[in-house]
């Protein structure tokens, strides 16, 4: 290994070993600290990301309240940004073609707002009304598109339209596509129409899920007898 001591650089934490969201919610961390921890959140801000920087527009200190809050701004902006933009395009689409693709980047866009919380309670049943108007746009000439029947799946579920939710969900089961992806949503879909047998029998067939940390207590709990 001596060959290598000079080809790997040494790498210090940054913000030691505290967690994320630990150093943030503590009124002992530093405002310094805390402006650095956001600003590496900003670039290229996960959903658990924008939940966290959220979360400090209640910090104590100004500067990190303001701070938070031209993120989440920039954030919102930018998506309101691209779907004028992507509206501007679709209502101007000379082909049924170029349509469809504009309202593919729309449905997406629009589901984004919903996805990084950015929209409201009162604003979110319009928003997810976006998301089906261009979904269905783009399901009508591709009626097979796996990420768009994903996408409206998950929004007809949000929307309370489980029978709309299950096609969508099982048109990207039938085509043999993400199976294990798909399992939860259906379970869900399964357990609200009481459908207890269903759901176990589905997490039974599905062993992919056993590796997920997230979903694997679930698993566990609808295989016991």
């Amino acid at each position: 290994m001596i060959d290598f001591e000079n080809e790997f650089p040494e790498v210090s934490r940054l913000f030691g070993e505290a967690a994320m969201e630990k150093l943030l919610n503590e009124d002992i961390s530093s405002s310094s600290m805390k402006m650095k921890a956001l600003v590496s959140l900003s670039d290229n801000a996960s959903k658990t990301d924008v939940a966290l920087i959220k979360n400090s527009l209640s910090d104590r200190d100004d500067e990190v309240r303001l701070y938070s809050f031209a993120v989440i701004d920039k954030l919102e902006r930018g998506i309101n940004g691209k779907i004028h933009e992507k509206l501007k395009s679709f209502n101007q689409a000379e082909s049924l073609k170029e349509r469809v693709v504009r309202a593919d980047e729309l449905a997406h866009l629009y589901w984004d707002m919903i996805y990084f919380e950015l929209a409201d309670e009162n604003l979110k049943k319009f928003i997810v009304n976006e998301v089906k108007k261009y979904g269905k746009i783009v399901l009508d000439e591709d009626p097979d598109n796996e990420k768009i029947n994903v996408l409206l799946g998950k929004a007809y579920l949000m929307a309370k339209e489980i029978d709309e939710a299950e096609n969508c969900f099982k048109n990207v089961v039938n085509n043999g596509k993400n199976i294990d992806f798909i399992v939860p949503y259906l379970a869900e879909i399964f357990f609200l129409k009481r459908s207890f047998a269903k759901v176990k029998n589905l997490f039974a067939d599905t062993q992919g899920l056993r590796t997920n940390t997230l979903l694997y207590p679930i698993v566990e709990q609808w295989s016991m007898r």
